[in-house]
């Protein structure tokens, strides 16, 4: 598969995938507004995880003259969720406070009400000419995609070239992937633990992106479930993803002057350019499954993708944040318009502004500042 197809092809995957959760609506949260004090902390920690500074990253240049630098968790996307009074969650992956100020409807860091909170389109989940509508699709192209969704594990069998996508478990004993509460099956896992659901149910997903990328290289995802608080019944935080490092001007990039995230440039290079290390961070709230979000909410580990009420379908979530690690996320900072470390990276030169007919990579960092908040 050539790099241009890849973007494409797998883009579409995850919008596909993820839409139907960052769609907003007009409704209101179930429960009461959250002390200012644990908003606060919400604030610092989608802060901490979606830290866009360079400051102290340190840009290695490997023995063949190709650069690397560590993003040490910083630059991660970070999903937010909050539950309706339906039992219907509301969930918008964001890569800024302000982007969660907006998801929240209110400033986390000051108590403002800014507007409404934003919460899940009201439809019939089973309406497929409504969510093709959503997607801006025929009812044809919708399905098709659907089908592809639906076979991609035979597909994954069935393709010499797939990608290999390893989960490594970093979670310690009893918590986590360990964590040995019983569990009902439910949705086509069968793990016997909650623990065992959780590490099913991302290897399933990592199945599913393996089928539709090819690459001689390994993927490794570095994944974990820790509390990540506050969390509470006015939203929280379902976890962060992202890529663990980024690579330029190594052999066989299509770019030179250009970062790829580090799944895509092992892929194009053909070799593992940072053996000891992990290419993708993955981290989610074990809190989410003691009813942090509200009383009888938690994760859905089922494998059908189905959305029981009260729940948060991770399936869903998983495919489209592993898709930022795959490189479906830019490196500059939308909120000065910077490129990191005054280069681009491959998803700036893909974004297109239609109002001024430049890409990003083309503009000056006031022009990328203005577009990042031009809609449409």
């Amino acid at each position: 598969m050539k790099h241009p197809t890849f973007i494409l092809f797998a883009c579409l995957i995850v919008f596909l995938l993820g839409i139907i959760f960052l769609e907003p609506s007009k409704a209101q949260n179930r429960q009461a507004m959250p002390s200012i004090q644990q908003d606060r902390e919400m604030a610092e920690t989608v802060r901490r995880l979606t830290n866009r500074s360079t400051e102290g990253l340190i840009d290695q240049i490997l023995p063949d003259g190709s650069h690397m630098v560590n993003l040490m968790e910083r630059f991660q996307n970070v999903p937010l969720a909050m539950f309706d009074q339906d039992g219907d969650a509301a969930v918008r992956c964001v890569t800024s406070v302000e982007e969660a100020n907006d998801f929240f409807g209110r400033n986390l860091e000051t108590g403002e009400y800014l507007h409404e909170p934003q919460a899940p389109e009201k439809m019939p989940k089973n309406d497929i000419a409504q969510q093709a509508a959503l997607l801006q699709m025929s009812v044809e192209e919708y399905k098709f995609y659907l089908s592809m969704i639906a076979e991609a594990a035979s597909y994954y069998q069935s393709r010499p070239d797939s990608a290999a996508i390893t989960i490594t478990n970093a979670d310690g004993a009893g918590e986590g992937f360990n964590d040995p509460t019983a569990k009902a099956a439910e949705g086509g896992n069968n793990g016997a633990t909650l623990g065992a659901q959780r590490l099913n149910l991302f290897n399933f997903a990592a199945g599913i992106w393996g089928g539709f990328l090819d690459s001689g290289v390994t993927t490794n995802i570095n994944s974990q479930f820790n509390p990540l608080l506050p969390c509470s019944t006015s939203g929280g935080v379902l976890g962060s993803a992202g890529a663990a490092f980024i690579n330029r001007d190594f052999p066989n990039a299509t770019f030179a002057g250009t970062w790829y995230s580090g799944a895509l440039a092992n892929k194009m290079n053909g070799i593992d350019q940072n053996a000891a290390a992990s290419e993708i961070n993955a981290t989610f709230n074990s809190s989410v499954d003691t009813g942090c979000l509200g009383a009888g909410t938690r994760f859905y580990y089922g494998l059908d993708n189905s959305t029981p009420v009260n729940t948060i379908n991770l399936l869903v979530v998983l495919l489209h944040e592993m898709g930022h690690g795959f490189g479906f996320q830019t490196f500059a900072d939308a909120q000065s318009g910077v490129l990191f470390n005054g280069f681009p990276d491959i998803y700036n030169r893909f974004s297109f502004d239609r109002t001024t007919g430049l890409h990003w990579y083309q503009m000056s960092d006031a022009q990328r500042a203005a577009s990042s908040l031009n809609t449409g």
